[in-house]
């Protein structure tokens, strides 16, 4: 008897320890053993790691270390970049194993780090870290990863980073919402729009209404469906999204601008947009709110100090009630008789954050009475004067640089803003060298920075700015001031170019020293999917200019300037001639030449995106 109950019970404790073994994952057993210490190596140690295992977390939910955890090298968490950047928020990373740098990338800031080096650069600033990158081999597991410090590149990403010391765990948290929109990734720092329905608040559960280009999206399924008890289908095939109510049909094509509205096919100004949300993981399917709303026999305001697209049951014909109007995009309002979209030119004070409409007469007392509608909090604030000649401004101000498109339809002007990239096909910086107190090179009485910015701005712009142009172009200064080196290189991401050039003047003690040559940066010459690299561009650029100006042809060259270096697109510094030649210098100075050089820069930048289509 004695034995049997040995027996049941030896098979009891069997049984348990199998339980247990299968139930302690490999991050348990990692941390297992790093309570017991194990051992690690990298450049000036090798022995035994005693400290805590980092974890690292973001918005509440855990970052998968595999077998590898974080560690604590003077007293700084650290993390391999591919399981925290890489795979954890989905950055883009490069690691070069032969530069032994590494970058780092997401929405536009990038981190440039060295191995074993506490420098790094952010935005081609330099920085200093507190303890450098290291490569660390866990030896029991003969693996090693790259360890940077997580607070330093999460911060300078733009994240939040806390340290939760009882759980020694690195916690990341952020406040927009990442988005994948029709299969691009975009960070959405806008108003997260509420929806309501007969003045009842809808429960959207974890993704809000956003706000794209003046147009507010609402989830359809929770709005449409669930709420209004309209039919909802989405076929993957066609990509087309529909949406049906007693007799009416709303079929959105998704990627296209193409709605079929009961039967009849119109272009509308918005799209409907599949959207994944990187926390949930989750696919939602968003549709202009005012147009669906419209289309399904709804009537549809918003309320723009509470960021609430609001549904109702009750129907109402805008051309019976005087001074209201359909808002299509962020700004909308009425236009007076015999002002239309010719009559209307518009001027980018994008350095201010500002933008206005410009058309002649006094219209002052008619938008008095008739108001103008904004639907997007990034349009701060709006004014209507009337300047010197007569004619009537509208200057709108926003909270950050914005591109916009101008529409004008049945006497309605209506204004679509948003980041420049989701409102121009092919954006280029300008880069006007040197400026302010910093003349550049100088010779026979001329300063190179007078020289590059009346051929690159004061004329160039004529073309850039031209209403048949192609081009959208942001100039790095735009007035005699001085711009530090890495906010001319840095202005580049913050506009969304596509395309940088800079221009300058080349001076040589040897006066007999003339000749236009063109420089890339072998560090920023990655060919892009289009086909595009600095190196094409420096070509280009140089085969054209030579050809114009008849100048000795000096070639293209690699260099380090920061412009081109730092840059986070393919970038060409132009040394147009030596003002330190007389022969060089007559041509720069002379009017029509500058003018001939400007639209030669013009053009070749147009055959460049021709040729080399931003997909957009």
């Amino acid at each position: 008897m004695k034995m049997k109950i040995y027996r049941l019970l030896l098979c009891f404790i069997t049984v348990i320890s199998l339980l247990l073994c299968s139930f302690f994952d490999n991050n348990f057993l990692t941390s297992v053993q790093a309570a017991a210490g194990f051992e690690i190596k990298y450049t000036g140690f090798s022995g035994k790691y005693t400290k805590s295992n980092v974890a690292f977390t973001v918005n509440g939910k855990d970052i998968d270390l595999g077998t590898t955890p974080g560690l604590l090298l003077s007293n700084n968490a650290m993390g391999s970049y591919v399981d925290v950047f890489k795979k954890g928020l989905r950055a883009t990373c490069k690691y070069d194993s032969e530069t032994k740098k590494l970058t780092i990338e997401k929405f536009g800031n990038t981190v440039e780090l060295t191995l074993n080096k506490k420098t790094a650069y952010v935005n081609g600033k330099k920085k200093t870290m507190e303890v450098p990158v290291r490569k660390v081999t866990f030896v029991s597991q003969d693996k090693s990863q790259i360890m940077v410090p997580v607070r330093f590149v999460c911060e300078k990403l733009g994240y939040k980073y806390t340290w939760n010391k009882s759980k020694q765990c690195g916690t990341i948290t952020y406040d927009w919402l990442e988005l994948k929109i029709n299969s691009k990734w975009m960070k959405y720092e806008g108003t997260k729009v509420k929806s309501s329905y007969n003045g009842k608040n809808i429960s959207y559960g974890d993704m809000p209404g956003i706000i794209l280009g003046g147009i507010s999206y609402v989830n359809a399924r929770k709005v449409f469906e669930k709420t209004l008890g309209a039919e909802f289908s989405y076929d993957s095939e066609s990509k087309q999204l529909t949406l049906k109510k007693d007799k009416k049909t709303v079929v959105y094509c998704l990627e296209t601008n193409n709605v079929i509205v009961n039967g009849q096919t119109e272009t509308v100004s918005s799209q409907a947009l599949k959207v994944k949300n990187f926390i949930t993981s989750s696919y939602y399917y968003m549709v202009p709110a005012r147009h669906a709303a419209n289309a399904l026999g709804y009537q549809y305001d918003w309320d723009r100090a509470s960021g609430t697209s609001k549904v109702s049951d009750v129907v109402v014909d805008p051309e019976k009630v005087p001074g209201t109007v359909v808002t299509q995009g962020a700004i909308s309002f009425e236009l007076p008789d015999g002002v239309d979209r010719d009559k209307i030119t518009d001027t980018d004070v994008y350095y201010s954050n500002k933008f206005y409409l410009t058309f002649a007469g006094d219209y002052t007392e008619f938008y008095e009475k008739h108001s103008i509608q904004v639907s997007d909090p990034v349009i701060k604030d709006y004014k209507v004067t009337t300047i010197s000649s007569g004619k009537t401004r509208i200057t709108f101000y926003t909270t950050k640089l914005q591109g916009y498109r101008i529409e004008v339809n049945n006497g309605i002007c209506n204004i679509v803003v948003g980041n420049p990239k989701d409102i121009y096909k092919n954006i280029v910086v300008l880069d006007c060298g040197h400026g302010g107190y910093d003349p550049g090179a100088q010779g026979g009485g001329y300063s190179e920075k007078n020289i590059t910015y009346s051929i690159l701005y004061t004329q160039a712009k004529k073309y850039f700015n031209s209403s048949t142009s192609s081009v959208k172009a942001y100039w790095s200064r735009h007035d005699d001031t001085f711009v530090s080196l890495s906010d001319r290189a840095s202005f580049a991401s913050k506009v969304g170019a596509d395309l940088f050039i800079s221009l300058h003047m080349n001076s040589a003690t040897n006066t007999e020293a003339s000749g236009t040559e063109v420089f890339y940066s072998s560090s920023n010459n990655k060919t892009l999917s289009n086909g595009l690299s600095s190196k094409i561009m420096a070509n280009l650029f140089e085969e054209s200019l030579v050809k114009l100006l008849e100048t000795k042809k000096r070639g293209v060259k690699t260099a380090n300037y920061t412009v081109i270096y730092s840059n986070t697109v393919p970038a060409v510094l132009i040394e147009f001639g030596f003002i330190s030649n007389s022969s060089d210098r007559e041509l720069m100075i002379d009017e029509t030449v500058q003018k001939k050089a400007a639209k030669e820069i013009y053009n070749v930048t147009s055959s460049i995106f021709e040729k080399y289509p931003t997909g957009r």
